[in-house]
């Protein structure tokens, strides 16, 4: 840290140490530094060096190098004698050719020439036709990171040649707005990775807890070593690959098809950490038991009931004979109509600032509405009470939006038909899903 803190060539430093995180040496807004520590890091005198502290996996050194302004948004033209097809990939023109015909249109263009027409002319993108203007655009916005690099910080009225990997740009800059500081920061990062002493740990621990017997002894291993326990309560199907927040546990899946309850696995070497399975529990093909239901509805499983628990309780306390207005009424609401733009048609599935409520929909068609209010209904997002006002015939369609419908039709039908053959055919084949064997 003293010697990064006095070193006048920073960017040699943090190279003959082996930094994890390269030299940058352009001036970046703040939104665009990687670091945790950013906002401590630009309070510090300039020079001064911050850390070390942890950052994504390695201990760090900051040192903050300065802070310049930068518009918030850059109005640009630009003309692009590319060297490749940005399609393909393939060659297009000579690099040295290439920037030759950028810096003579740039000489043309500080000698006086006209760079709208310019543009026109030699331009090889889609603003050509708009003379290579490419309008206002943030530092993080559309543009890619070495053309953003290159303008920021340069002023109004700067005509240069710039290199991208679309190949040369011959650059007008005709205007900014706004101003925002940006910094230099030079990182020097150390990555932690486990010593041996750490790995020999880690491998003994894992030895010890798989030669337990059986699951109350591996549970007692654990509390008594503080070794992490992690449970995965969904099924684990055959054919995984995933279980909870090991991305490539395929091997473990493996062994546990092969296991009986209470077995437990020899250790396993899983990204970055030892493994030991026990198979807990056995799920036979059928009704799945509570928790794994629990995990396949989702992050909240109990709130899908608690809302139908309450659309029971309301539709109690209103009872039977009710009207939209005395329904309102009961727990402070509004009535809401709608329909009145034609927009509630029996091909509907959504109402206009409710959302998509079918039940409404189809209650909205019931002819014993139009001359007393419905039951009360429970929907996707509340308790509904439904009165038709009035029911009217559409006028018929113009041809255009008639034949948009049908093609629309057609195209469902088409999709459906793809769709439904194949598992048609599933369902009634008879198949042996043979591959967790080899894979």
């Amino acid at each position: 840290k003293a010697g990064f803190e006095t070193e006048t060539n920073v960017a040699a430093f943090i190279a003959k140490h082996s930094s994890a995180i390269s030299y940058d040496s352009t001036f970046l807004p703040k939104s665009q530094i990687p670091s945790s520590a950013v906002d401590s890091i630009v309070k510090l005198p300039v020079g001064s060096v911050y850390g070390p502290y942890i950052d994504n996996g390695s201990y760090v050194l900051a040192r903050y190098l300065g802070s310049k302004n930068y518009p918030d948004s850059l109005k640009a033209s630009h003309i692009l004698v590319p060297t490749s097809d940005p399609q393909t990939g393939q060659p297009i023109m000579e690099d040295s050719t290439a920037k030759k015909k950028a810096d003579s249109i740039l000489a043309v263009v500080k000698a006086g020439g006209d760079f709208t027409a310019l543009a026109r002319q030699f331009g090889t993108d889609a603003t050509k036709d708009k003379g290579g203007d490419l309008g206002y655009f943030g530092f993080s916005g559309p543009m890619v990171a070495e053309f953003n690099q290159a303008l920021f910080g340069k002023p109004v009225g700067t005509k240069e040649v710039i290199r991208t990997r679309f190949g040369y740009h011959v650059i007008s800059i005709t205007g900014e707005k706004g101003s925002s500081p940006a910094y230099k920061i030079a990182f020097l990062a150390k990555e932690i990775l486990a010593s041996e002493a750490t790995f020999t740990k880690a491998n003994l621990d894992a030895t010890k807890l798989s030669a337990q017997k059986g699951i109350k002894d591996f549970e007692s291993y654990i509390a008594k070593t503080g070794l992490q326990k992690v449970s995965w309560p969904s099924i684990v199907k055959e054919n995984d690959y995933r279980i909870g927040q090991f991305q490539d546990a395929r091997q473990i899946v493996r062994w546990a098809y092969e296991a009986k309850k209470g077995d437990i696995s020899e250790p396993f070497n899983v990204d970055d950490v030892f493994v030991v399975a026990v198979v807990e529990k056995v799920t036979d093909e059928g009704t799945m038991d509570v928790a794994a239901a629990r995990a396949a509805v989702g992050k909240n499983p109990e709130g899908v009931i608690r809302n139908q628990k309450k659309a029971d309780i309301i539709i109690k306390k209103l009872g039977t004979t009710v009207t939209a207005e005395s329904a309102a009424a009961a727990y402070n609401k509004q009535v809401f109509t709608a329909g009145a733009d034609s927009s509630i048609t029996f091909n509907s599935t959504i109402v206009n600032n409710l959302g998509e409520e079918p039940k409404v929909i189809g209650a909205s068609f019931n002819k014993e509405y139009q001359t007393k209010a419905s039951a009360p209904f429970a929907g996707n997002m509340g308790v509904y009470v439904v009165k038709v006002n009035s029911i009217s015939s559409r006028g018929a369609d113009t041809p255009e939006v008639a034949a948009q419908q049908l093609a629309q039709r057609r195209n469902a039908l088409k999709a459906q038909v793809s769709a439904g053959w194949f598992d048609g055919l599933k369902s009634q084949a008879k198949i042996k899903d043979n591959r967790s064997k080899y894979f």
